[in-house]
């Protein structure tokens, strides 16, 4: 081990110090950062203190080392930094970031909340406000009076770590440094395995120009630590087999073991390294390192049973669900017999092959002519598989392949192939195989196999790469680098250049959207002004826009009593259930403008917004056929409004079918269908309203539905002024609403409503006998004070 990869490990050692150590302080609700860095500490003085004796030889070729190094920190700064700005709600990174600020503010991973409790027990509060699944926000479970934060919560236990001792925003530049630290380990595990710096360097770039690995550096997602925990157990792994004494081999052997425990605690998806994990004890069978194998595994168990225990306590709403939808616990329940049966029957093998592989076992000469024929299969059976699970994917999965490419490049896919090949061609030549590299690949093709036909049942495909990043894009990264290796042999100098350069290519496209580009940049400054703002004991309610992003971190970074509701109306009955079961709390609405929702009387929005905060927030399309290479974003208000009763008179409303009765003047709109509620527009409609029932009116709604096969925009003007539009829904019902400025009523006459709509032909589209040309229906008009 040189001073290089005893630098490596000692960092990563402290990474594992302080995740374990907040684990277990959370799960016994007393956090501390103080504490949990003590415990980073002590693991890295533990680290230091027994690999000080080890000699350490000089850094081969260490003029090149600290090239790559400072080739990979500028790649960096430039790639990987800023980090994402994912204080917002409804997606992985916001739940990841919220769980930690909770952990940190309040010491525990479970979230009591007694006002939350209260809101559960009242049928029309929990209809409307916790409609997922029971919980309380997107990716928080409400299980009796308990908030449970979905996911495994090892990284959500570093970030408090690293949020108590800088801020928040700070401690998101966790993942990306954790990226830097995953190629850095790869580089170290490329070195050992293949021999060489070239190859090494090589798999270290083709995993950072992986347009999936930077994108999920830049979140605050648990793939990088997962990672990182992965490649430095292997690491530890290699050293352990390289130990010329028992005491160092058995410390390596722990130590690796510790570091694929903690993996488990960090991601779910960490159960596809078990088929790889028995392999490598059968492994260490095998060579005659039985004791060193028990060593390992029985440490690894305890992290495993740890795992288990953490499910069930602080994690297993989210772990039932997730099994539950992708028909794992139906096809457990309905299978009940074969599954016993094949579990019986998988350890019972396994307990032959490791009795079988034993050097006191009677049968071990008998079956080691057969293992020495198995390793000279290696090459076939590592080859034609490959290349009959690129035939498969073409003609039954060929999506499957094109989206491998995309994250990739067909080129690296291509030099996987020939990297492979050259591994498998020498080591059916008697060339050792390390049980590291051994579990590094056969983790790699248990992910494949499993996954690749479908995904985690994820359909956005950008999203499902994330299953594949931490056993998977390893894996091609270090192979093609290989086939790299070999392939600069067979073309020269210039033509390695031109090689490296077409392989890079594709990543180095992938990423150009990503420069200059922050999601959600501006938002935490923009939710702390509108924060400063709320009450400490107000109920917010959140919605109908920004349902999903807005509450979550009200609630968590700035204790704010928050609830989302997708619906476009607050009906009295829910607004008398949350004044009559917290008396003393005001009601607040927090929206996005101008969609306001309706709200029934006798409540209605009090004169004008608290503050009206004007919002830019960038983020990326989720596309189902490609990756996101585009952007929008999310424009409008940000705005806080009091709610409270009012008069019954304060405002105007008339349904489609009695605007006339209301003495609205109506121009452009078919009559009323038998039994309908709504009346079509014939693509121009215009409705003027009376000038004197909509005087001091502040907000204009309008209710319209549509059922044509691809939805239209509709055009909304004021007075012959567009303000705004919007696009209706098949089957559903869509409220436009718009905050009409003081000097709205300037003028002598009356208001005028304009809806404009490209028409279509029922008797065209569906063949019916309906000729007309329909533009939107419309349903109801109305103006609040």
């Amino acid at each position: 081990m040189d001073s290089f990869e005893r630098t490596y490990l000692g960092i990563a050692t402290f990474l594992l110090g302080v995740t374990l150590c907040g684990v277990l302080l959370a799960e016994l609700g007393a956090f501390n950062p103080y504490l949990v860095g003590a415990g980073g500490l002590v693991a890295l003085g533990g680290f230091l203190l027994a690999t000080g004796k080890i000699p350490r030889d000089r850094t081969p070729h260490f003029g090149a080392v600290l090239l790559f190094l400072a080739g990979l920190s500028c790649y960096g700064l430039v790639i990987l930094f800023p980090p994402f700005n994912m204080i917002l709600g409804g997606v992985d990174p916001g739940v990841y970031v919220n769980t930690a600020v909770h952990i940190q503010t309040s010491g525990s991973f479970l979230i009591r909340d007694p006002l939350v409790f209260a809101a559960s027990k009242v049928p029309a509060i929990s209809q409307t406000f916790l409609p997922w699944a029971g919980q309380y926000l997107p990716g928080y479970y409400l299980s009796g009076d308990v908030i449970i934060p979905q996911f495994y919560h090892a990284y959500p236990a570093l970030l408090a770590f690293a949020g108590s001792i800088a801020n928040f925003k700070a401690a998101l530049y966790v993942t990306p440094l954790l990226a830097l630290l995953n190629a850095m380990g790869l580089f170290l595990l490329g070195r050992r395995w293949w021999s060489g710096t070239a190859a090494a360097v090589l798999s270290a770039l083709l995993l950072a120009s992986n347009v999936s690995f930077v994108w999920f550096a830049r979140y605050a997602d648990s793939e990088m630590l997962a990672l990182q925990f992965y490649l430095s157990g292997l690491f530890a792994l290699h050293l352990a087999e390289e130990s010329n004494t028992s005491r160092a081999t058995r410390g390596w052997c722990v130590l690796s073991a510790c570091f694929l425990g903690a993996a488990f605690l960090t991601r779910m998806t960490m159960v596809f390294l078990f088929p790889a994990l028995a392999l490598g004890w059968l492994m260490f069978v095998w060579r005659d390192k039985f004791r060193f194998a028990v060593t390992w595994i029985l440490t690894l168990g305890v992290f495993i049973l740890w795992t288990f225990i953490h499910v069930y306590f602080f994690s297993f709403p989210y772990f039932h669900d997730v099994f539950y939808q992708g028909a794992i616990v139906p096809l457990m329940r309905s299978h009940r017999l074969p599954l016993l049966v094949a579990i019986i029957g998988a350890t019972v093998l396994f307990l032959v092959l490791t009795w079988g592989l034993k050097s006191s076992s009677p049968v071990r000469d008998k079956i080691a002519p057969w293992i020495r024929k198995g390793q000279s299969l290696i090459f076939p059976a590592t080859v034609l598989p490959l290349l009959g699970m690129a035939a498969c994917y073409y003609f039954f999965h060929w999506h499957i392949l094109i989206w491998m490419a995309w994250y990739c490049g067909v080129p690296a896919l291509a030099m996987l192939f020939v990297g492979a090949a050259s591994w498998a061609k020498e080591a059916t030549k008697g060339l050792h195989v390390p049980v590291s590299l051994a579990i590094f690949i056969f983790a790699g093709l248990t992910t494949i196999v499993v996954l690749g036909p479908n995904p985690m049942v994820d359909t956005r495909q950008f999203w499902a790469s994330r299953r594949l990043l931490v056993f998977v894009f390893p894996l091609v990264a270090l192979f093609a680098a290989r086939g790299l290796a070999e392939g600069a042999r067979w073309v020269g100098r210039m033509g390695s250049i031109v090689l490296l350069s077409i392989v890079l290519m594709p990543g180095i496209h992938n990423i150009r959207p990503l420069l200059h580009f922050t999601m959600y940049r501006s938002a935490s400054q923009d939710l702390q002004r509108l924060a400063e703002h709320i009450p400490r004991d107000a109920i917010v309610l959140c919605g109908p826009t920004g349902e999903w992003k807005i509450p979550t971190p009200l609630r968590f970074f700035y204790g704010r009593h928050a609830f989302g509701f997708r619906q476009g109306v607050l009906t009295a009955e829910v607004l008398d259930s949350l004044t009559k079961t917290f008396p003393g709390h005001e009601l607040d609405l927090v929206t996005v403008a101008p969609q306001l929702p309706l709200i029934e009387l006798p409540y209605g929005l009090k004169n004008d917004p608290v503050i009206s905060i004007p919002i830019n927030w960038e983020e990326f399309n989720e596309p189902k056929d490609g990756l996101p290479r585009r952007f929008h974003t999310i424009r409008g208000n940000l705005e806080l409004w009091k709610i409270q009763k009012r008069r019954p008179d304060s405002f105007f409303e008339a349904t489609a079918v009695r605007l006339e009765t209301s003495g609205v003047k109506v121009r452009g709109l078919y009559g009323a269908d038998p039994g309908k509620s709504y009346r079509w527009t014939n693509g121009q409609a215009e409705l003027v309203i009376p000038r004197g029932a909509v005087k001091d009116s502040r907000v204009l709604y309008i209710d319209l539905s549509d059922n044509r096969p691809q939805p239209a925009d509709t055009h909304v003007l004021l007075n012959s002024k567009e303000i705004g539009s919007v696009q209706v829904e098949r089957g559903r019902v869509t409220t436009f609403s718009y905050h009409l400025p003081a000097n709205w009523l300037s003028g002598s006459g009356d208001p005028k409503i304009e809806l404009r709509t490209p028409t279509w032909s029922p008797a065209k589209v569906l063949g019916s006998e309906d000729t007309r040309g329909l533009g939107v229906m419309l349903l109801n008009v109305g103006f609040l004070k």
